[in-house]
């Protein structure tokens, strides 16, 4: 649970400065987002407070994913070793069956997760930007901001696994 802590408060830090409207992705998003209203005008406390909420619920099933998937695998080795020793004859392509896709054992494999998270929703979302054309600078910063953030999380979840 140390990385799901590690995670959210990374997350916060890195959107509070990415957000920032002193840095070019905080200025062209406060001016697309709200235009002509400056810090001061908006007031958006439970949008933050709900965004803190839903951060954490994002980092705790990047969390589940992770290392229950990491688990089931030791799990799905320790009974291939033993049907193994039940079963001499059967053909070693079998483990592979067993194995999960999902299991992070390095923090290099919590960033590929994270960033593989974010690539799906990217693509999910995208269309739906065009359609509605909404604007597509302001979804490159905030996917931006995602991809970090995922990608960050995961790390942090595997490190502190």
């Amino acid at each position: 649970m140390l990385g799901c802590v590690a995670a959210v408060i990374s997350n916060c830090i890195f959107g509070a400065i990415y957000y920032h409207p002193s840095l070019p992705s905080g200025k062209v998003w406060l001016r697309r987002v709200f235009p002509g209203k400056s810090m001061a005008d908006i007031n958006n406390k439970s949008a933050l407070g709900f965004s803190v909420v839903v951060n954490i619920m994002m980092v705790l099933l990047l969390r589940f994913i992770l290392i229950s998937s990491n688990t089931n695998n030791k799990d799905n080795e320790d009974n291939s070793n033993c049907n193994k020793n039940k079963n001499n004859d059967e053909d070693d392509d079998d483990d592979d069956k067993n194995k999960d896709t999902f299991s992070a054992v390095s923090v290099m494999d919590g960033f590929k997760f994270g960033v593989g998270l974010w690539c799906l929703t990217t693509l999910l979302e995208f269309p739906h930007v065009l359609l509605a054309q909404r604007s597509v600078d302001v979804f490159l910063i905030e996917q931006g901001h995602n991809f970090i953030s995922m990608a960050l999380s995961g790390v942090c979840i595997a490190y502190f696994k």
